[in-house]
């Protein structure tokens, strides 16, 4: 106390809140000795009407007493004058990451933490209200997920962890066809898929490998939005169909990714593999932020099948459908900007990002006005570690705005390694829509530079038609005619497709002139040492220490390494 009113113990934030903090106690002691007094007046009554009031009184003084806590991982809290941020918790200790010393972690038993942030004003905002006993029966059942996944309240990521691996099929996208069909068919496929999932969610269990072969055919419902037209008269059927099948959450996700959710080509995925490979990648941790049904899961070359792909996805049915095609994969059901997924952590990102013209709302990135392909980007780079190669699928504005703001942000921060441009039929067969896309692949620089490469800038070639000074430089990478033709807002260019060109052998040329290395992000020690280093924990914060069965280990990026204490 006396420090305190020296102005010697609280930090502007405390301050800032102590002289309500002192109100809360006060009513919260008032009540406490009211409840004392009518203790002692109740203790003098006649035996028969002591029964019932000395049974639940102290528990009511209990509960006074008792506020309840409730905290999770990435929670902020406060002990002493410090700001923490929770790492890990369970029912013996809790890791905190010391922003002041962000080196080494703090732990805590679990009774002395709960006994510090009590102590603590700044911790009030993790008090939690009484909730009915059913409530809160439910949330203890409920298992500890990591903070990534614990930020949206969603099925974990493991359906049934009870069922063991060995027990779980991985569906071989490679081993299966995928046929071009027409609208309709793309429908009844959907549906039928649909239907499937929801059998499967009924019944509690995975999807048996026949089952997995429908759920393989749903292909979203980006170029179906006559599916959504209730004036559509050729799809009535469809219509009323749907809206009986679907819940309206998810209606109102299906009727919103019509002009969003392409699914990926078989060729296109892999080709994006094929650079992967060419530059070195055999392992590691894979990160897909918009991973639909898990085409990219599905697609994973043999050569690369001891890597660990951790999934996002935030249309619910896609994501149910990713979970049961691929039954040991880790698959979050949330928006990529709702992950608090660790920065420096991914070997390499693949994906087909998301096309739009609206924003993704992301304090960390809202500053920079993001379309919701560009902010894919850049969260992407911030999940990927230095070194490791990023391939996505974009749109063409990413590489033609006039705007070079996004594509100068991403050159300070990764180098462009080659970029292929797609005719607009890529994505036709499964989609039914002409769009124009790029392969843009990008290895993430080891820190920030001031720089701006001929790529970041706007060129016109030989016909006139304003594009990517990186494509008039190369346009070996352009799988098709650059076109101006007639489109929503006038006149804009598109790549007009050879005509009879195999896709999958032009990609394949266009790989070949992709160049470039993924480098092993390597400790000071030789590399003849042996390696004991284990893939990193998602929740242990970079570049800082934790326990593993009792050994020291200290996270680099993707790897964690043993570290040697002296007797």
């Amino acid at each position: 106390g006396e420090l305190i009113r020296m102005d010697r113990y609280l930090n502007p934030k405390e301050k800032e809140r102590y002289p309500q903090w002192l109100e809360s106690q006060e009513e919260r002691r008032a009540k406490i000795e009211e409840t004392k007094r009518n203790r002692e007046i109740l203790s003098n009554a006649p035996p028969e009407q002591e029964v019932e009031p000395t049974e639940k009184e102290p528990e009511e003084a209990e509960q006074l007493q008792d506020v309840q806590y409730e905290y999770h991982l990435g929670d902020k809290v406060y002990i002493g004058a410090s700001e923490y941020e929770i790492l890990s918790v369970d029912d013996e200790r809790v890791m905190l990451y010391d922003y002041d010393v962000p080196l080494f972690n703090k732990e805590f038993s679990r009774t002395e933490f709960d006994r510090k942030v009590r102590e603590n004003p700044m911790n009030e905002h993790l008090i939690v209200k009484e909730e009915p006993a059913e409530e809160r029966n439910e949330k203890e059942s409920e298992p500890l997920v990591p903070a990534w996944e614990q930020k949206k309240k969603v099925k974990g990521f493991d359906l049934h962890p009870d069922v063991p691996m060995a027990d779980r099929h991985t569906f071989n996208l490679r081993e299966n066809e995928v046929e071009t069909v027409g609208k309709k068919e793309r429908f009844r496929r959907n549906i039928m898929a649909i239907q499937l999932l929801k059998k499967c969610q009924e019944e509690n269990r995975f999807a048996t490998p026949e089952e997995q072969i429908i759920l393989s055919k749903y292909v979203g419902w980006g170029g179906l939005s006559e599916a959504f037209d209730e004036n559509n008269s050729a799809w009535a059927t469809e219509y009323l169909e749907l809206s009986s099948v679907l819940t309206p959450e998810e209606y109102a996700s299906a009727r919103e990714s019509t002009l969003t959710a392409f699914y990926t080509p078989p060729e296109v995925i892999t080709a994006i593999y094929k650079a992967m490979e060419q530059m070195g990648f055999k392992e590691g941790n894979l990160l897909e932020p918009s991973c639909g049904i898990g085409n990219f899961i599905g697609m994973l070359p043999d050569a690369m099948q001891d890597s660990k792909i951790y999934g996002v996805e935030l249309d619910t049915i896609s994501a149910g459908i990713a979970q049961q095609l691929y039954q040991k994969t880790t698959i979050a059901a949330q928006g990529f900007e709702e992950t608090n997924l660790p920065d420096s952590f991914f070997d390499g990102v693949v994906g087909n990002v998301p096309f739009g013209d609206f924003k993704v709302l992301d304090k960390r990135y809202d500053k920079h006005k993001f379309l919701i392909h560009d902010y894919f980007f850049a969260k992407s780079l911030d999940k990927l570690r230095p070194g490791g190669v990023m391939a996505l699928v974009t749109s063409k504005g990413t590489m033609d705005k006039e705007n070079s703001a996004v594509r100068k942000y991403i050159a300070q921060r990764a180098e462009l390694l080659g970029a292929i441009r797609l005719p607009n039929n890529t994505f036709k067969g499964n989609a039914g829509t002409e769009v124009v896309s790029d392969i843009l692949i990008l290895q993430k620089r080891d820190r920030l530079i001031d720089i701006e490469p001929d790529w970041v800038h706007l060129d016109t070639d030989e016909n006139g038609i304003k594009m990517n000074s990186y494509f008039v430089q190369h346009p070996e990478m352009i799988l098709g005619e650059m076109k101006m033709v007639s489109g929503r807002f006038g006149m804009e260019a598109t790549c007009v497709p050879y005509e009879n060109a195999d896709l999958a052998a032009q990609l394949d040329e266009a790989v070949a002139n992709i160049h470039g290395e993924i480098t092993e992000y390597e400790t000071e020690e030789e590399l003849e040492e042996e390696d004991n280093s284990i893939p990193a924990d998602p929740t242990v914060r970079n570049f800082s220490y934790t326990l593993v069965d009792d050994k020291i280990y200290y996270r680099e990026n993707s790897r964690m390494t043993p570290v040697e204490v002296s007797a």
